[in-house]
């Protein structure tokens, strides 16, 4: 499970925010819940980790906030794809998810979930998120290690790329090759 206390874990060293929701302070179904929880971790730019035993407690821990360092920060609901690995894609105008899941099918790595990205009041954003089964990326989105793919044409060579944003950070580092290649012919003819 996940405290989301972004700021907090930026500001504080883990043995600050741990005496914090540790407090008697905190709601009182956390502190009922506190023995059912362990393996606190912080997570750079996101928050507290940490691990509950006891299924029933998961789902009433989900969407409580806790007071970490004097703010209210909430607890994400457990999800049973979290522990996956999973992928942004920005669709191209003429893409839809199912060509996308076609796409995945096609190359041997079959999602076990896509769902939008960003739902909001039934509007939903050209980002899919595409969950697999297992905790690494599957092997048609990696050229090698540390070698990431970052776009895909599920059309086939068509000149409009989906693009991929991988759930590790690092290999999302610099823009996908179409979007480099653009740059790099708009500066040479803005150069001529």
């Amino acid at each position: 499970m996940m405290i989301l206390c972004r700021s907090g874990a930026a500001t504080f060293p883990l043995q600050v925010m741990l005496d914090s929701i540790g407090s008697e302070m905190q709601p009182l179904e956390w502190q009922a819940a506190k023995r059912a929880c362990r393996d606190f971790k912080k997570v750079n730019n996101v928050g507290i980790s940490f691990i509950c035993t006891d299924r029933t407690t998961v789902d009433k821990l989900g969407g409580l906030k806790l007071t970490v360092c004097g703010r209210a920060f909430p607890i994400l609901p457990y999800s049973e794809f979290s522990s996956l690995y999973w992928v942004v894609v920005v669709l191209s105008n003429d893409v839809t998810a199912e060509h996308v899941y076609d796409f995945f099918v096609l190359h041997i790595a079959t999602p076990v979930l896509i769902k939008s990205t960003y739902d909001k009041y039934s509007v939903q954003s050209r980002h899919i998120t595409v969950y697999f089964p297992g905790r690494d990326p599957p092997s048609c989105l990696m050229f090698g290690t540390d070698d990431p793919v970052r776009e895909i044409y599920p059309l086939g060579p068509t000149p409009h790329a989906c693009y991929i944003n991988h759930r590790i950070s690092r290999y999302n580092a610099g823009p996908p090759p179409s979007i480099k290649s653009k740059r790099v012919q708009t500066k040479s003819h803005s150069t001529h």
